[in-house]
């Protein structure tokens, strides 16, 4: 047990926790600001004449918009971020660090889906709660999304080089 909470417990993980949780903050502001911006941060912000097809259309237009752009920004502060503090395997060289980047933007092409689909989705389905202005839809998707990404960067992004350790 003691050899396992080492195994999970180390300074990777503990630097991948902070840098997350910034990079999950990063993603929250942008996504709240273009939230305000593209439909005044409504749940559902719809006109008196729109039916429930129009709403959900709306709702996954404005909050995939929001998300769409706080994905970004937060992508690109995770992988500097990364790169820098948190995984000591890194590539060097132009080529290196430029297909390095590749795969962690690569690898997050899904999860960003996911995070991009996946709040209105839930928003559509009643989850309409906010929490200091955030969708509680939001608060769920991020902390999937913060796992999901670690397991991505470790197995695919910043692996270890088997030729290194041989």
């Amino acid at each position: 047990m003691k050899e396992l909470i080492k195994k999970v417990v180390n300074r990777e993980t503990i630097m991948y926790l902070i840098f997350g949780v910034l990079t999950t903050l990063v993603n929250w502001v942008v996504y709240r600001i273009f939230d305000v911006i593209f439909g005044g941060g409504n749940a559902a912000a719809v006109s008196e004449s729109a039916g429930a097809f129009d709403d959900a259309l709306n709702t996954f237009a404005q909050k995939g918009a929001a998300g769409i752009i706080a994905w970004f920004a937060a992508v690109t502060f995770a992988y500097v971020t990364n790169r820098i503090f948190v995984f000591s395997e890194r590539a060097y060289g132009f080529k290196g660090v430029a297909l390095e980047c590749g795969r962690f933007f690569g690898a997050r092409v899904l999860t960003g889906i996911i995070e991009i689909l996946g709040v209105p989705f839930l928003i559509v389905l009643g989850l309409k709660a906010q929490v200091f202005g955030l969708d509680v839809a939001k608060l769920i998707i991020s902390v999937i999304i913060i796992v999901l990404n670690y397991v991505f960067s470790k197995l695919f992004v910043f692996k270890k080089d088997k030729e290194k350790e041989a």
